[in-house]
């Protein structure tokens, strides 16, 4: 995890709000980040944005990155992470994702956790979206018709490389800002499984 973990993070920093707009599934107005430690025992969250909306809400997107090993199984982390922002930003709506990276990874995650009570009610309920990139086709992603998307292709099931990688820095190649293309061009490499496909 820790070789994706940098690359993740600075591609969804630099293109946030197409990556609000993506997992929230509605377009967003303007993002903001709030990378803030989580006071109690201090813990730190991957990613905290602030977004608007378009119908001028705003929400907290909290996004996760997890490999195949965690000392701490991610349900109880999301549920210590949605309970802390939750503290924090009062009265605000929260949608968290966690993004597996890597084979096998968040295998068995649902997202959607609970703790019943001896009555058989629920005394506590959680959820978060789950993501396993590992899990995708990478047309799934180049379905998405977003250039900043494309360096996730790399950590997706590649059916025929020989025929998508080439499409794909073809594509990012023909983003007229060099400074982005140089950027989606250094995650994709960062993020490919198999350097040797990349070459």
């Amino acid at each position: 995890m820790a070789a994706t973990d940098n690359p993740l993070k600075r591609l969804v920093t630099t293109f946030i709000e197409d990556f609000a707009e993506w997992v929230l599934g509605t377009q967003v107005a303007g993002v903001t980040s709030r990378n803030i430690e989580l006071y109690a025992d201090t813990i730190r969250s991957d990613q905290i944005f602030l977004v608007k909306l378009i119908d001028k809400r705003t929400v907290i997107l909290h996004l996760e990155f997890q490999g195949r090993r965690t000392d701490k199984p991610m349900s109880l982390r999301e549920l210590d992470y949605l309970s802390r922002l939750t503290q924090t930003y009062r009265d605000m709506e929260l949608y968290s994702v966690v993004f597996y990276v890597g084979q096998g990874a968040g295998r068995h995650d649902t997202g959607s956790h609970q703790v019943k009570s001896p009555t058989g009610d629920i005394t506590l309920s959680w959820k978060y979206k789950v993501i396993r990139l590992w899990e995708m086709d990478a047309e799934e992603i180049w379905a998405l018709d977003r250039t900043t998307f494309l360096p996730l292709i790399g950590q997706t099931q590649i059916e025929n490389p020989d025929e998508m990688l080439p499409k794909v820095v073809e594509k990012i190649k023909g983003i007229q800002d060099n400074e982005q293309q140089k950027r989606l061009l250094t995650e994709l490499k960062a993020l490919m499984d198999d350097e040797e496909v990349y070459a």
